[in-house]
């Protein structure tokens, strides 16, 4: 027995209801009204809303792609200025045994740990406590930090703030697109279904076979595979996919 093969991607979402729109007009032309004008409004309506959706989620993923390497980019850069920057000073302390002073006003450890720099948070909070200290050290009468200086850790950290936080930004607003298009998706499922259950209930009564001509005519796809979630000729299309547009 023939079964409805709902699609099960947005592209083939907007693929079928197209195809339904257009055979909806072309029918009326013809003076056929199977399918009456106010649903080819509502759908032509509801399909403009479902594109954008579509639309701005590819965008934002695309944006939200280039601010996360432009973080990395920066926060790898500006992570290695700041264990430089430990590293050498504790050589440099160990080198010109300098006081143990300089261990507390830089706030490092006497052994060869390092601090951990990540999340980003911890890193910017890393970043600012060198500049701080740095400043600090000097103001005691100890010479400033150089290879790299705390000014070169200023710099890397003025780059890198703004693309840590476009990075976030980015993300939120894919989350609310992905969101926006689910909600979009499941209302594109329900338009197939009207449309489906709406063509058996006009064509009520006629071979069951010349119902799946029609509706193949609207772009209903059959298939003799059966699936849990579909019943023969109706029933709701499965909604467990996502846009395939990445994390």
């Amino acid at each position: 027995m023939p079964y409805i093969k709902f699609p099960t991607s947005d592209i083939e979402r907007m693929a079928l209801l197209r195809r339904i729109h257009k055979t909806i007009i072309n029918q009326l032309a013809a003076g056929d009204g199977i399918i009456e004008q106010n649903m080819a409004d509502e759908l032509a309506a509801f399909l403009a809303d479902y594109e954008s959706k579509i639309h701005a989620a590819k965008t934002t993923l695309a944006n939200r792609a280039s601010t996360i390497k432009e973080r990395h980019q920066a926060t790898a850069k500006l992570e290695t200025f700041c264990r430089d920057f430990i590293v050498v000073l504790k050589r440099r302390i160990q080198r010109n045994h300098e006081p143990e002073e300089l261990w507390h006003i830089y706030g490092i450890q006497l052994d060869s740990t390092l601090p951990k720099l990540e999340p980003p948070d911890k890193l910017l909070e890393w970043s600012n406590h060198i500049i701080e200290r740095d400043a600090q050290s000097v103001q005691a009468g100890y010479p400033a930090m150089v290879n790299p200086s705390a000014q070169e850790v200023q710099a890397a950290l003025e780059d890198a703030r703004p693309k840590i936080s476009n990075a976030i930004q980015a993300d939120l607003a894919h989350t609310q697109a992905q969101e926006a298009l689910r909600a979009t998706r499941d209302q594109a499922n329900t338009f197939i279904h009207r449309i489906s259950m709406l063509l058996d209930y006009r064509l009520y009564g006629q071979e069951r076979s010349n119902v799946r001509r029609v509706k193949r005519n609207y772009g209903i796809i059959y298939s003799n595979r059966a699936s849990k979630a579909h019943d023969p000729d109706g029933g709701l299309p499965s909604d467990s996919d996502e846009l395939a547009l990445g994390g």
